[in-house]
């Protein structure tokens, strides 16, 4: 491969010059006037692209670019909706995050209640005990949790709003 973008007022390069090209040559000519004699072009293996070339490509290019431009406007469409939809879901973020934490603080506060009834257990039991009041709180909030989000999604703030309120998470 070869670049010639000289400002020579004659042909740099010429079929004398290159005479038998044992394997495939491009050469490129960026000049004005062109640096590349044209009967270059009718050597066997030789492939010669110049300023006028250049311009093919880019309206190609150009043009199958533009065909892609509604597929990436849908894209980008997705994509927002897709951001907007999240930001609203995080505005609920905070109402459970609080509720999540509040349930458990109760759970570990029970247990450390429990704790001399639980006194006999093995360490295993402790863990087990402590795993399915974990599971138990889990799903029970799973459901508020997912409500919220989705109202959250929609804008609407109300399932929220009705767990600061119903679980007293804003007087804490």
């Amino acid at each position: 491969m070869a670049f010639s973008a000289t400002s020579a007022p004659g042909y740099v390069i010429t079929p004398r010059q290159i005479g038998y090209a044992p394997s495939p040559l491009l050469l490129i000519d960026l000049a004005v006037p062109r640096d590349v004699d044209p009967e270059v072009r009718s050597l066997p293996g030789c492939t010669v692209r110049d300023v006028d070339d250049l311009e093919g490509v880019a309206v190609s290019s150009f043009e199958r670019r533009l065909e892609e431009v509604p597929r990436a406007e849908a894209i980008v469409v997705e994509e927002a909706a897709r951001f907007v939809l999240r930001q609203r879901e995080l505005a609920a973020a905070p109402a459970i995050a609080s509720l999540r934490r509040r349930a458990e603080e109760i759970r570990a506060g029970e247990l450390a209640r429990a704790a001399g009834r639980l006194a006999d257990l093995s360490p295993a039991e402790r863990r087990s005990v402590e795993s399915l009041t974990a599971q138990i709180v889990a799903k029970l909030l799973h459901a508020p949790t997912v409500r919220a989000k989705e109202a959250a999604g929609r804008d609407e703030n109300m399932y929220a709003d009705a767990l600061l309120h119903l679980f007293a998470l804003n007087d804490v």
